[in-house]
């Protein structure tokens, strides 16, 4: 840990967006229900309108989860390839 300490902004940055791209997964499943409700509803021209919207959402969510997905596998990257370093560098030398 103590190896460790200096990547805790990366570490937190990495956090946040693991806990917000697991986040966004029960959004999906959300978005789903609501379309298959959609589907069977019996309000005419309840269905297009509701999917037209559903669909716009879920290529907003999309992106937004692949940026945080990103930022996450990028910032814990960084701090493992650190932590790497540091540790061949005190095993290499003296």
């Amino acid at each position: 840990m103590q190896l460790n300490s200096p990547e805790w902004p990366y570490g937190l940055m990495g956090m946040l967006g693991a806990i917000t791209a697991g986040g966004s997964m029960p959004l999906f499943v959300l978005g789903i229900t609501e379309g298959l409700i959609a589907f069977y509803s019996l309000v005419p021209g309840y269905l297009p309108q509701e999917i037209r919207k559903l669909s716009i959402l879920f290529l907003c969510a999309g992106i937004a989860t692949l940026l945080f997905f990103v930022t996450e596998h990028y910032f814990f990257g960084v701090m493992g390839e650190n932590v790497t370093l540091r540790v061949r560098r005190l095993m290499f030398t003296g």
